[in-house]
């Protein structure tokens, strides 16, 4: 089953991120609101930069999906190991993670470490073989693609856009929601499937983010369309 790669990282930055080699967290006096954002930015800061230093591989240029991994034995392989390395909803994890501390301070170092391996990676999980392009559960060349987990992605990317006005996350956005519609008909009462290669359900989990994600590019974008696509 897929492991919740954020809950990992997160657990894994928590029991580092005090050890002597990495930043040490100080405790911060609750009278003091500004501090107290500052100190909560730091240990997202932190913890973030453990989740690369523990998860990051950069022989493969992917995250793995658990830890501990192989991340510097011999056998860690040349090429991408699809049984080892994150799949598209642990990714998007550490997306959502990025996201969060972009969205909510200005220091554009911290966006320049990672943002550039953070697009690399996704790249790697954009499948091209089939119409609409957009991010399989894993890297080329499987094929499997979960409308829920590129949606989450999709999200993150129109967060993204709209703090860093950068079209690159836009026009995934956009082509994320493409991949959504092709998801969408009539049957069982409408809505979006969950899986593209077993239409046999419609979920929780991909229907109500792509409400989401309609609306915030609806707010980007100013086309109706995705307003009413997404009522």
């Amino acid at each position: 089953m897929k492991k919740n790669l954020l809950a990992l990282a997160f657990l894994v930055g928590l029991l580092t991120c005090c050890k002597s080699e990495d930043a040490p967290i100080k405790p911060v006096k609750p009278t003091d609101p500004g501090s107290i954002n500052k100190e909560y930015m730091s240990r997202a800061e932190t913890t973030f930069a453990n989740i690369f230093k523990y998860y990051w591989s950069d022989k493969v240029r992917m995250m793995f999906g658990s830890y501990p991994n192989t991340l510097g034995t011999p056998q860690e392989p040349s090429s991408p190991d699809y049984d080892s390395h994150a799949y598209l909803w642990g990714l998007g994890s550490v997306v959502s993670a990025f996201n969060a501390i972009v969205q909510n301070t200005d220091n554009v170092d911290f966006r320049m470490t990672y943002e550039s391996r953070l697009k690399e990676t996704l790249l790697k999980y954009y499948n091209t073989t089939k119409e609409p392009m957009c991010f399989g559960c894993f890297v080329n060349p499987h094929d499997q693609r979960l409308y829920d987990d590129a949606i989450w992605v999709g999200i993150d990317l129109a967060d993204l856009y709209s703090k860093t006005k950068d079209s690159w996350y836009l026009d995934y956005a956009k082509s994320v929601w493409n991949f959504v519609l092709s998801g969408k008909d009539d049957e069982l009462g409408g809505g979006v499937y969950w899986d593209e290669n077993a239409k046999d359900s419609k979920n929780t989990c991909s229907n109500a983010p792509a409400v989401v994600l309609a609306l915030k590019l609806y707010q980007i974008t100013n086309d109706a369309a995705y307003l009413e696509n997404g009522k």
